[in-house]
């Protein structure tokens, strides 16, 4: 008994954690998972180092050259911390993706794909790394943050958003595995209880429809998550043969030229913008996590009138 009261803890809580993790990508592109303790220490730095370097600027006891040597330092400082940041951001996302569920040969694929973008990313972030280390004045280091900048913002976001849907999808799949597996425990345990003259016939049907029918609203809703995905996939997939033709190096050496750095990537995200579906993935798959909840809660109450009942 106390191992079956474990498992519906955990599976709960499992929900809950979904719920949490659909709710923190609202207000951005991470998931709380993708942030790290070592993640905060960097921004803080960053944060302390912009700070001093508004007081170079300000300093009017430092001549010309002091003002620029300075301020050349820090600003490596900074834009070296900020791609550094990044790059733990795209490495985090792609950890988690490489262990997501996925539902079919499609999706697999869709997978891999995303892998192999968020790869290029790290490859680009570590040529940045290289690049601002050789900067030798303050409007190359500028130009080279503008241009990473400039790439993240029309690339990087929209990538990492793609990734974690995908994650939650996943996530979501095993917990309405896992709460169809738990409702036909719960129908064996009733009968036995049935049998055994505990309950009579039928005494929790009522719950159990209940966490029947938001178990079932849970999987179609991820199923519509699942599909809109396939699609999306399906859409990139057609326009496949264009992009290889102008696929090019990801990462490009001269900061000069253009720093994006997964050549045919937006046309990928155009293709799925255009696929008229709504809602949105995150939100089919926060209304699949409000109908699992409500499926526990009814479990929940059958295990506590049973617990009254055998007391």
């Amino acid at each position: 008994m106390k191992n079956r009261e474990h498992a519906k803890r955990w599976n709960l809580r499992g929900v809950g954690i979904l719920l949490a993790l659909v709710a923190s990508s609202a207000g951005g592109v991470l998931p709380a998972w993708a942030a790290q303790p070592s993640e905060s220490v960097l921004q803080s730095s960053i944060d302390k180092s912009v700070d001093t370097l508004l007081l170079v600027k300000d300093d009017r006891t430092l001549s010309s050259e002091e003002r620029e040597t300075q301020e050349l330092a820090l600003r490596r400082k900074i834009v070296r911390e900020a791609i550094e940041l990044s790059k733990r951001e795209v490495v985090s996302v792609r950890e988690r993706l490489e262990s997501a569920r996925t539902e079919s040969d499609r999706l697999d694929t869709r997978r891999l794909r995303l892998e192999k973008e968020l790869a290029a990313w790290e490859a680009y972030y570590a040529e940045r790394l290289r690049a601002v280390e050789t900067a030798l004045t303050v409007g190359e280091v500028k130009k080279i943050a503008q241009a990473i900048q400039e790439a993240r913002n029309e690339e990087q976001s929209s990538l990492v958003r793609s990734a974690f849907n995908l994650i939650l999808v996943g996530q979501l799949s095993e917990l309405v595995e896992t709460a169809e597996t738990r409702s036909e425990k719960i129908a064996v345990d009733l009968k036995k209880l049935e049998r055994a003259n505990v309950i009579k016939p039928g005494y929790f049907k009522k719950e159990a429809h209940e966490a029947a029918r938001f178990i079932e609203a849970a999987k179609k809703l991820k199923n519509q998550a699942v599909n809109r995905l396939t699609d999306e996939e399906k859409a990139f997939a057609a326009g496949e043969d264009e992009r290889e033709a102008k696929t090019a190096d990801p990462i490009t050496k001269d900061p000069e030229a253009t720093e994006t750095p997964v050549i045919g990537s937006n046309e990928a995200r155009e293709a799925e913008e255009r696929i008229e579906v709504q809602p949105t993935t995150r939100e089919l798959v926060e209304a699949a996590v409000v109908n699992l909840k409500s499926g526990y809660d009814a479990f929940l109450r059958i295990s506590y009138a049973v617990k009254k009942i055998l007391h």
